[in-house]
Protein backbone atom coordinates (compact mmCIF):
# COMPACT_ATOMS: atom_id res chain seq x y z
CA UNK A 1 0.00 0.00 0.00
CA UNK A 2 1.43 3.61 -0.89
CA UNK A 3 0.67 5.67 1.39
CA UNK A 4 0.03 3.39 4.33
CA UNK A 5 -1.40 4.72 8.18
CA UNK A 6 0.68 3.01 10.58
CA UNK A 7 0.07 4.78 13.95
CA UNK A 8 -3.51 3.93 14.74
CA UNK A 9 -5.68 1.25 15.99
CA UNK A 10 -6.38 -0.52 13.16
CA UNK A 11 -2.89 -0.73 12.04
CA UNK A 12 -1.89 -2.22 15.76
CA UNK A 13 -4.36 -5.13 15.03
CA UNK A 14 -3.07 -5.73 11.55
CA UNK A 15 -4.75 -4.23 9.40
CA UNK A 16 -3.58 -2.33 6.60
CA UNK A 17 -5.16 0.47 6.29
CA UNK A 18 -5.33 4.45 4.59
CA UNK A 19 -6.18 7.74 5.49
CA UNK A 20 -8.96 9.48 3.31
CA UNK A 21 -10.40 12.82 4.55
CA UNK A 22 -9.56 11.98 8.01
CA UNK A 23 -11.31 8.52 8.07
CA UNK A 24 -9.45 5.32 8.07
CA UNK A 25 -10.00 3.17 5.01
CA UNK A 26 -9.39 -1.07 5.29
CA UNK A 27 -9.31 -2.76 1.97
CA UNK A 28 -10.29 -6.13 2.22
CA UNK A 29 -11.09 -9.24 -0.07
CA UNK A 30 -13.40 -11.08 1.29
CA UNK A 31 -16.40 -9.16 0.34
CA UNK A 32 -16.74 -10.34 -3.00
CA UNK A 33 -19.80 -9.03 -5.75
CA UNK A 34 -22.55 -10.91 -6.91
CA UNK A 35 -22.03 -9.84 -10.32
CA UNK A 36 -19.51 -7.99 -12.27
CA UNK A 37 -20.34 -4.83 -10.72
CA UNK A 38 -17.04 -3.05 -8.80
CA UNK A 39 -18.49 -2.12 -4.96
CA UNK A 40 -17.23 -0.28 -1.86
CA UNK A 41 -19.26 -0.64 1.76
CA UNK A 42 -17.84 2.11 4.25
CA UNK A 43 -19.65 2.56 7.82
CA UNK A 44 -19.05 5.08 10.55
CA UNK A 45 -17.15 3.29 13.51
CA UNK A 46 -19.09 5.91 15.55
CA UNK A 47 -22.50 4.28 14.68
CA UNK A 48 -21.98 0.72 15.88
CA UNK A 49 -22.69 -1.11 18.73
CA UNK A 50 -21.97 -4.68 19.35
CA UNK A 51 -24.34 -6.80 21.77
CA UNK A 52 -23.28 -9.94 23.28
CA UNK A 53 -26.17 -12.53 24.51
CA UNK A 54 -26.27 -13.25 28.04
CA UNK A 55 -28.38 -16.70 27.72
CA UNK A 56 -26.52 -19.38 28.75
CA UNK A 57 -27.20 -21.47 25.52
CA UNK A 58 -24.84 -18.74 24.12
CA UNK A 59 -21.19 -18.55 25.87
CA UNK A 60 -18.45 -17.37 24.77
CA UNK A 61 -16.08 -20.30 23.85
CA UNK A 62 -12.76 -20.71 22.91
CA UNK A 63 -12.48 -23.42 19.78
CA UNK A 64 -8.93 -24.48 20.50
CA UNK A 65 -5.73 -24.09 18.59
CA UNK A 66 -5.50 -24.75 15.20
CA UNK A 67 -2.26 -24.93 14.36
CA UNK A 68 0.26 -27.80 14.16
CA UNK A 69 2.97 -25.58 14.11
CA UNK A 70 4.38 -24.78 17.95
CA UNK A 71 5.44 -21.42 17.78
CA UNK A 72 1.65 -20.33 16.42
CA UNK A 73 -0.98 -20.24 17.31
CA UNK A 74 -4.70 -19.68 16.14
CA UNK A 75 -8.21 -20.17 16.92
CA UNK A 76 -11.64 -18.60 17.02
CA UNK A 77 -13.33 -17.45 19.61
CA UNK A 78 -17.40 -18.19 19.61
CA UNK A 79 -20.04 -15.93 20.63
CA UNK A 80 -23.50 -14.91 20.71
CA UNK A 81 -23.60 -11.62 19.46
CA UNK A 82 -25.50 -9.00 16.97
CA UNK A 83 -23.84 -5.90 15.56
CA UNK A 84 -25.96 -3.11 14.96
CA UNK A 85 -26.20 0.11 13.40
CA UNK A 86 -28.38 2.48 14.73
CA UNK A 87 -27.61 5.27 12.10
CA UNK A 88 -27.72 3.60 9.05
CA UNK A 89 -27.59 6.37 6.51
CA UNK A 90 -23.76 7.56 7.76
CA UNK A 91 -22.40 4.61 5.87
CA UNK A 92 -22.15 4.41 2.05
CA UNK A 93 -22.16 1.93 -0.74
CA UNK A 94 -20.24 2.99 -4.08
CA UNK A 95 -20.95 0.54 -7.27
CA UNK A 96 -18.82 0.95 -10.51
CA UNK A 97 -19.39 -0.82 -13.73
CA UNK A 98 -16.34 0.54 -15.44
CA UNK A 99 -13.61 -1.71 -13.84
CA UNK A 100 -13.40 -5.66 -15.05
CA UNK A 101 -10.81 -8.66 -13.87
Amino acid sequence: MRYANTDNDLANVGFQNFKFNAADVVIRGICRPLFADRQMYGLNTAYIEWYFSQVDLFPVRWSGSRSEQLDDVSGQFLVGSNLMVPSPRTGFKLKSSLFSE
